[in-house]
């Protein structure tokens, strides 16, 4: 009687000592299961559309040099310093920017001065229906705002003097006429810049678009858009707000400030001492 518990607990025993065998047998030889990253889809998932290819814009071309081109130079000399003329000109230029009449009426002897080659004529003449708006202001604020020569002035006195601007005369010094030139034909084609890396311009604004900049030299003058531009009386050449068309050596026209450009017949103003005081002598020029 007492072996059967006996027998029942060794059967017991055996059991769970099968069993345990079992399972570790099975843990040996079930395949192990590899999970997926989220971030990958199974097999069996439909796969996503190609995200579109973006091509990136052609870089924009660097832009040519906008003053790529042969260059006529001219160097201007200002024989102005260290002289009585001096202080004088910074006075006349400060007046006459200011349009100062009294100032102009004291420096023009006897009330009358002759522009161009004409013959002299009352200064109240040239300002009597436009007052500080006449072009004869224009006409010496740009003169005397460049550099002067030395000049000797015919004049009953028989005076040294200054002539301004001097930008003709540099022409004629620093590239002389061809031989058997005769007459001023060589000069009406020519345009000379006065200043450094002044702008040329697409069109006549200052809003346009720069095309070439020029620095103290000589271009062409394209006459037929000047004239066409200026012939009308309405639209009138003004020496300081007005534009002059050009074409540059490589061909292509633009235009620039007046202010900066003279052509070499224009009006020039010659300045003497007489009786001891620096007067307006004379304005020749005028193309």
């Amino acid at each position: 009687m007492q072996k059967a518990p006996l027998i029942v607990a060794l059967a017991a025993i055996c059991a769970g000592g099968i069993g345990i065998g079992i399972a570790a047998t099975s843990n040996r030889s079930a395949p192990s299961l590899v999970v997926s990253p989220p971030s990958q889809p199974s097999p069996t998932t439909t796969p996503l559309p190609e995200p579109p290819v973006v091509t990136s814009p052609a870089p924009t071309p660097a832009p040519s040099p906008l003053d790529d081109f042969p260059h006529q130079r001219l160097v201007f000399r200002d024989e102005v310093k260290n002289t009585s003329f001096a202080p004088f000109r910074d006075r006349a230029r400060a007046a006459i920017k200011r349009r100062d009449l009294e100032f102009l009426k004291s420096v023009v002897p006897k009330g009358e001065i002759s522009l161009g080659f004409g013959r002299p004529i009352p200064l109240a003449e040239y300002l009597k229906s436009e007052g500080p708006a006449a072009p004869l202001w224009s006409i010496l604020e740009k003169a005397i705002s460049g550099p002067c020569s030395l000049t000797n002035v015919k004049s009953e006195q028989d005076a040294d003097g200054f002539v301004c601007s001097n930008a003709a005369g540099e022409l004629e010094k620093q590239y002389p006429p061809p031989k058997g030139t005769q007459g001023v034909g060589h000069l009406l084609d020519k345009v000379i810049i006065e200043g450094e890396n002044v702008n040329v311009r697409a069109q006549p604004s200052a809003i346009s678009a720069i095309v070439a900049r020029l620095s103290n030299e000589v271009v062409k003058l394209d006459r037929k858009t000047f004239e066409q531009r200026y012939s009308n009386p309405k639209e009138g050449y003004d020496p300081i707000k007005s534009w002059m068309p050009i074409l540059l050596p490589n061909g292509k026209p633009g235009f620039v400030s007046s202010q900066y450009a003279h052509q070499p017949l224009e009006y020039r103003v010659i300045f003497a001492k007489l009786n001891g005081q620096w007067q307006l002598a004379g304005i020749p020029g005028g193309d």
